[in-house]
C-alpha cells in the first residue's frame, strides 16, 4: 500500500481536519491521498489496489519517473476518485503547447486500454489528471491503448485534463462514450504517418452498435456531448492520409471547440463499417486548424448525423468538409447496397432508397435496431448546418462529394453561409446558444487554499 495523507483546513487561525462534499454526492467526507510508486515503479497491480481502497473523493498521486506497461497491464476506475500524475500543460489550445509531467506511462498495450472508466453511476465524478501516456500498440490499427470512458455505460462526469498523449510508429488510441464528461488542456501528438486516431467516440449503450442514442431526443447546445476543448492535436506528419485527431461512429456525440489542430482531420464514419451506426451529431466551433503544406487533405468527413460547424479558421486544406453517403455508390459493409428495409425508401423522385440509414440530413429514428421488425424508420429530419467560417482568410463552407450529391442536397439536408446574415442562421441562432464555455467541470477537483497535509507511514 502507498503512503496516505490526511488534508487540513485554516479557519479562525486553527488547523482543523479538512471536509468536504464531493461534487453530485450527498453527505460530507474526509478525502485522503495515495501515491503510487512511492518505490520507483507504480505497475498496474499496485495502482488497482489503491483504487480499490480507496474512498470516493480521494485521491491517488503518481510518483515521479517512467512507469513500462506492458500488453496485459490495465486498471479500472469505477469510483469518484482522481488520478493525479502531478503535471500540468501550458498553451493547450494554441499551437505551442507544452507543459511539464513528471510522471510517465510507457505502454505496450494491444487494443487493452491502460485505463478503463466503467462507472454506472452518473453521479460518479472521476478525473485523469496530469499524466504523460506514451508508447505503441502493434499490429497499426486504431486499437484502444490509453483512456477508455465506459462503451455501454453514463460517465458525464468524467474529466481527462493536462495530460500529453504521444506516440511514435504505430499509434493507440483513447476511446470515449456515453452522453457527457470533458476532455480538455491536454497536447495530443502524433511522431509520425499513421491512419490512426487520437480520441475514438462510440456509445454503445442499449448495444453494441450504437442504436442506442439514435432513438433519443437531441438538444443542441446542451451537455448531452463529450466535450474536447482548449487541446492542442499535434503531428509531425504532412502528408495525405495523416493521424485522423477524431474517429467518431456507433452513435458518438461530440462538441469540438477551442482547439488547435494541426495536420489533422476528424472523420464521422457512415453506416458501413462492420455493423455501427454513424456517429448522431457534433458541434464544430471556434477551432484553429491548419495544415503546414497545402495537400489533398480535408478538415471534416462526415458521413452520416448532422453537424453544426461554425467560426472556424482553417489554413492549408484542400477539402474542407466533405459531406459523403458511401451507400450511394454500392454495397457497404453489412449495410449492404441503397433501398434495404433499414433504410427511408420513399420512392420517386428520390434516389434509391433515400433517406438512407443515418444519412446526413437525418436525425432521431423510430427505434433502435435497424436488421428485424420494427425498422429504425422514419427517422426525423435534422440539416447540417455551416455557417461563419474562414479558409485561408477567405469564408469557406460544406462541399458534398459528387458521388453522392442525389442524396445529400443543399437546402434540405444541408445548410450553408458564409456568415451570419442568411435568414436561415438568423432563424436557427433565436434557438441555439452553444453550452458553457469553460465547460463546468473544468472546475472540478478535490484541492483548497489554506491546506497542510500530514503524511501517514
Amino acid at each position: 500500500m502507498g503512503k496516505s495523507t490526511i488534508l487540513f483546513d485554516k479557519i479562525n487561525g486553527l488547523w482543523v481536519p479538512h471536509i468536504s462534499v464531493t461534487p453530485f454526492k450527498f453527505g460530507l467526507q474526509q478525502f485522503a491521498e495515495y501515491i503510487c510508486g512511492a518505490d520507483g515503479t507504480c505497475d498496474a497491480a499496485e495502482l488497482q489496489d489503491l483504487i480499490n481502497s480507496a474512498e470516493e473523493g480521494d485521491t491517488i498521486k503518481i510518483a515521479a519517473g517512467t512507469h513500462n506497461w506492458g500488453t496485459d497491464d490495465s486498471v479500472t476506475i469505477n469510483k469518484s476518485i482522481i488520478i493525479d500524475g502531478q503535471g500540468a500543460s501550458t498553451g493547450c489550445g494554441t499551437s505551442s503547447p507544452g507543459g511539464t509531467w513528471p510522471a510517465t506511462f510507457d505502454i505496450d498495450v494491444d487494443n487493452t486500454p491502460a485505463f478503463s472508466i466503467v462507472s454506472s453511476d452518473p453521479s460518479d465524478v472521476i478525473r485523469i489528471t496530469g499524466i504523460h501516456l506514451t508508447g505503441d500498440v502493434p499490429g497499426g490499427t486504431a486499437a484502444i491503448g490509453g483512456i477508455r470512458i465506459g462503451s455501454n455505460n453514463l460517465c458525464p462526469n468524467v474529466r481527462v485534463d493536462n495530460c500529453k498523449f504521444e506516440t511514435s510508429g504505430n499509434s493507440y488510441a483513447n476511446e470515449a462514450s456515453g452522453l457527457g464528461g470533458l476532455v480538455d488542456h491536454n497536447w495530443f501528438q502524433a511522431n509520425g504517418c499513421n491512419s490512426n486516431a487520437a480520441i475514438i467516440l462510440r456509445d454503445f449503450r442499449g448495444g453494441n452498435y450504437g442504436g442506442w442514442p439514435w432513438a433519443q431526443t437531441l438538444n443542441w447546445g446542451s451537455d448531452d456531448f463529450l466535450f474536447i476543448e482548449d487541446n492542442s492535436f499535434t503531428s509531425t506528419c504532412t502528408a495525405e492520409g495523416a493521424n485522423l485527431y477524431l474517429w467518431v461512429q456507433g452513435g458518438g456525440q461530440w462538441v469540438l471547440r477551442y482547439n488547435y489542430i494541426q495536420g489533422r482531420f476528424a472523420k464521422v464514419y457512415g453506416c458501413y463499417t462492420s455493423n455501427y451506426r454513424s456517429g448522431v451529431a457534433c458541434e464544430i466551433y471556434e477551432n484553429t486548424i491548419y495544415m503546414p503544406n497545402n495537400t489533398n487533405e480535408k478538415c471534416f468527413q462526415i458521413e452520416g448525423g448532422a453537424a453544426l460547424i461554425h467560426n472556424n479558421t482553417t489554413e492549408h486544406y484542400s477539402t474542407i468538409c466533405n459531406l459523403i453517403e458511401q451507400r450511394a455508390g454500392g454495397a457497404k459493409g453489412d449495410f449492404g447496397v441503397a433501398g434495404q428495409n433499414w433504410d427511408g425508401n420513399l420512392g420517386e423522385p428520390y434516389p434509391t432508397g433515400y433517406p438512407l440509414l443515418d444519412q446526413i440530413g437525418r436525425g432521431k429514428a423510430a427505434s433502435t435496431a435497424y436488421t428485424v421488425s420494427p425498422y429504425c424508420q422514419p427517422q426525423e429530419a435534422r440539416a447540417t448546418r455551416i455557417w461563419n467560417n474562414t479558409h485561408d482568410c477567405t469564408p469557406w463552407h460544406g462541399i458534398v462529394g459528387t458521388a453522392t450529391a442525389d442524396y445529400i442536397v443543399e437546402d434540405r439536408d444541408y445548410y450553408t453561409c458564409e456568415n451570419e446574415a442568411c435568414d436561415w442562421v438568423t432563424t436557427f441562432l433565436a434557438g441555439y446558444t452553444p453550452y458553457t464555455y469553460p465547460h463546468p467541470l473544468q472546475g472540478n477537483g478535490n484541492g483548497g487554499a489554506n491546506k497542510i497535509v500530514f503524511v501517514l507511514k
